[in-house]
C-alpha cells in the first residue's frame, strides 16, 4: 500500500512539473493612464544648469508611437537664465523605447530622444547653449526612471519564474510579454 502511495505522488509530482513547462507566455497591459499618473508624480522638476540657467519642466503628456514602438513625452518648459530678468516658456517632446529592469521590477525608458524643443523668445545667441541644456536633461531625468512597478506575481506564476521577453506600444496601452524562464 505504502509502493502505491509513493508512486502515485510521484506521478503526481511529475505531472505538475509538467503543467508547469507547459505555461505558455503570458501577457501583462499597462494602459497608458495609469502610466500618465506615475509620470505626473514626478513632476514638476526644477535644476539649474551650468550654474547659468533654471530650467523647470512640468505637465507631463505621456503618448504612446506604436508605428516606433516608442512612446513620446511632452513637457511645459520654463529656462530662465540666472543674470537677466527674463524667461522663456516653450515645450520639449523627447521620445524613448522602453525596458523593463527585472532586478527592480520596472519598466523604464530607454535611449530618451529629443524629438523637440522649442522656446519662445529666445535669441540665437542661447539657442545653442540651451538645446544642449536639453539633451543633457533628458538624459539625466528620463533615463532609467521607473514608469511602472510590477508586482511579484508578474515574473512568478503558479510556482512558474517568467522573464519579460517583449514590450509592445499600442496606441492606448503597453503590454509586456512574460515567457516561462527555461
Amino acid at each position: 500500500m505504502k509502493t502505491i502511495l509513493r508512486a502515485a505522488i510521484v506521478l503526481l509530482v511529475l505531472g505538475l512539473s509538467g503543467c508547469a513547462g507547459l505555461l505558455g507566455p503570458r501577457d501583462v497591459v499597462l494602459p497608458l493612464p495609469r502610466l500618465q499618473q506615475a509620470l505626473e508624480s514626478r513632476f514638476p522638476y526644477d535644476q539649474r544648469y551650468l550654474a547659468l540657467f533654471d530650467v523647470s519642466l512640468s505637465q507631463p503628456r505621456l503618448s504612446a508611437r506604436p508605428e516606433l514602438n516608442r512612446v513620446e513625452i511632452q513637457l511645459a518648459t520654463r529656462v530662465v537664465p540666472v543674470l537677466t530678468n527674463q524667461s522663456w516658456d516653450g515645450s520639449l517632446i523627447l521620445s524613448g523605447s522602453l525596458q523593463v529592469n527585472a532586478e527592480a521590477r520596472t519598466l523604464v525608458l530607454a535611449q530618451p530622444r529629443i524629438e523637440q524643443f522649442a522656446l519662445d523668445g529666445v535669441d540665437a545667441a542661447y539657442a545653442s547653449q540651451i538645446s544642449r541644456i536639453g539633451s543633457v536633461l533628458a538624459q539625466q531625468l528620463l533615463t532609467e526612471v521607473p514608469l511602472y512597478h510590477f508586482e511579484p506575481a508578474d515574473f512568478r506564476h503558479l510556482g512558474v519564474n517568467f522573464t519579460p521577453v517583449r514590450i509592445l506600444v499600442r496606441a492606448d496601452a503597453l503590454v509586456v510579454t512574460f515567457e516561462p524562464v527555461k
